[in-house]
């Protein structure tokens, strides 16, 4: 959900980092991870090891969550924008061609052209960056350079949109798997132990063959490694194709889900093309036995189905009450069952305005409210009593093994 723009009263810097923190996918996963996770997951954990593991995990996300679109993707935009002479000084506002929106490379020249126009009259007329040079002279003198070439100008923004795309999402991938990897690394040094860590006042670490140990680690860091890379060599090819294809196509039809707001925050699309094809699956891949492969594939999959299912559709629900109830304009009334973007900010009548984006602000926050409470709180309960009541069987089973007559317990030994 996207709130409603901003104005300039006191409040204006309230609305501000909520619009900011809406549009970047990353920080809005670096929230849930802190305060859903990290925070309160720390505070339940079964000991301080599992602790310290949690609440390190979680802000190392955080982190990455700004780095990413803070450092890199300005860093990636300008060397790619400069590597395909598209420009050559970004002392103006040239540089920001990287937000024109993917749907007008869809299509020919003259459409690019129309595009890059509509562009600069929508960063001219947001309020809430307050450019302060008007983009569209520096735009129009992109137009010229490659007057009579514009064939070449979209290949070359195809290009450095491919680029962009593909490094993004490549560094983005690798700081994810790494992270619990470092996290689970750093623990074994200190505790001398490779298995979960929620267990290590429920039980003994088990024996194990320690080249067989070594061996399975190697071959789970390669696969990590794999899962990192490959998705990202692959999607930003396969997703520039479709967005320029002659044909249709599901991905040309949504060409904008690929967009970066201001150039650097990468859409909710892409965000789940990452998580579900190199986040999700490395993170399991990492785990360090099958009980924590449980924990994480129940944790990180109730996370991912709050934040890209069950909030969209409570933001929808309570959106459509305030309307009815609070006669707040927060529904596209185009017949697109969502609600307004920040640019259709125009259409709502003044009379209403405020408390509209005051229901905007107030939606957006019980949202992330909710989420918290049922990730922090309501689903380390749950994981806590399952993973106890998992060891209080095996040590069932193993009790009964144990005091089995002695020629049963041989049979039970060589799996008879």
């Amino acid at each position: 959900m996207k709130i409603l723009g901003h104005d300039k009263t006191s409040f204006g810097g309230f609305y501000n980092s909520t619009t900011m923190i809406q549009e970047n996918s990353l920080l809005n996963r670096g929230i849930l991870d802190l305060g859903g996770i990290g925070i309160p997951q720390a505070a339940m954990s079964n000991n301080k090891t599992e602790a310290l593991e949690r609440g390190t995990m979680s802000a190392l996300y955080f982190v990455a969550s700004f780095l990413t679109p803070f450092i890199m993707l300005p860093f990636f935009n300008k060397k790619f924008l400069s590597s395909q002479n598209i420009i050559k000084d970004f002392t103006n506002n040239e540089k920001l061609i990287m937000e024109v929106p993917k749907k007008y490379l869809t299509k020919g020249t003259d459409y690019l052209f129309e595009g890059i126009r509509k562009t600069a009259d929508v960063i001219k007329n947001d309020k809430l960056r307050k450019v302060k040079v008007d983009p569209t002279q520096d735009f129009e003198n992109i137009i010229k350079r490659f007057a009579g070439r514009g064939d070449e100008l979209h290949a070359k923004l195809v290009k450095t949109h491919e680029k962009v795309l593909m490094w993004d999402f490549l560094t983005t991938s690798w700081m994810w798997v790494s992270i619990p990897w470092l996290v689970t690394e750093s623990s074994r040094l200190f505790t001398k132990r490779d298995d979960f860590s929620a267990l290590h006042k429920m039980k003994a670490q088990e024996k194990f063959n320690e080249k067989k140990h070594k061996e399975d680690k190697l071959k789970h860091l390669g696969l990590t490694a794999l899962l990192a890379t490959l998705p990202g060599l692959i999607t930003s090819k396969v997703v520039m194709k479709a967005v320029t294809s002659k044909s249709d196509n599901i991905i040309k039809k949504y060409a904008n889900n690929f967009n970066y707001t201001q150039g650097k925050f990468m859409s909710k699309t892409i965000f789940a093309l990452m998580w579900g094809l190199s986040d999700y699956p490395a993170a399991l891949v990492s785990s360090r036995d099958k009980h924590e492969r449980k924990d994480r594939s129940i944790r990180f999959g109730a996370m991912a189905v709050l934040y890209f299912a069950v909030d969209p559709l409570v933001n929808l629900a309570l959106g459509k009450a305030s309307d009815k109830v609070l006669k707040t304009r927060l529904m596209d009334k185009r017949g697109i069952k969502d609600l307004r973007q920040i640019s259709e900010m125009k259409d709502v009548p003044e009379h209403i305005l405020k408390r509209t984006k005051n229901a905007a602000a107030g939606i957006y926050w019980t949202g992330i409210l909710m989420a918290l409470a049922a990730l922090g709180f309501g689903l380390p309960a749950l994981m806590n009593a399952m993973l106890r009541n998992t060891i209080k069987k095996e040590n069932s089973v193993k009790s009964a093994i144990l005091n089995l007559p002695l020629d049963k317990k041989l049979f039970k030994d060589f799996g008879f």
